[in-house]
């Protein structure tokens, strides 16, 4: 039985972000190239969410309830509910995320 993937404002926000930035610095065909790939590694998780990894920043101050997987630098935050995914963030991973992400998860 698929799960039900969910986006949180937060994470559609992050999306629209990475390709209006790569839009305006690249190409509009890149980054209609990026907006497909990102939507298509969430959809993914309907089949088998429990294959991403604890983000190493949550794990390392003891929180296990989010997983992260990766589509080339970008990093999708997630957490499994029931029968539901649902994605916090959609972040670059060149960035220190530290913060950005106990500061989201957390409130």
């Amino acid at each position: 039985m698929a799960f039900q993937v969910l986006m949180t404002d937060d994470a559609e926000r992050d999306i629209e972000d990475i390709c209006r930035h790569v839009a305006a610095y690249d190409a509009i065909d890149r980054a209609a190239h990026i907006l497909a790939n990102l939507e298509r590694t969430c959809r993914k998780l309907s089949i088998f969410p429990d294959r991403g990894n604890v983000p190493k920043e949550l794990a390392r101050i003891g929180i296990s309830d989010y997983r992260e997987i990766h589509w080339k630098p970008c990093r999708i935050v997630y957490r499994i509910d029931g029968r539901r995914v649902l994605i916090y963030c959609v972040l670059d991973g060149r960035r220190d995320i530290r913060t950005l992400l106990q500061h989201r998860l957390l409130r």
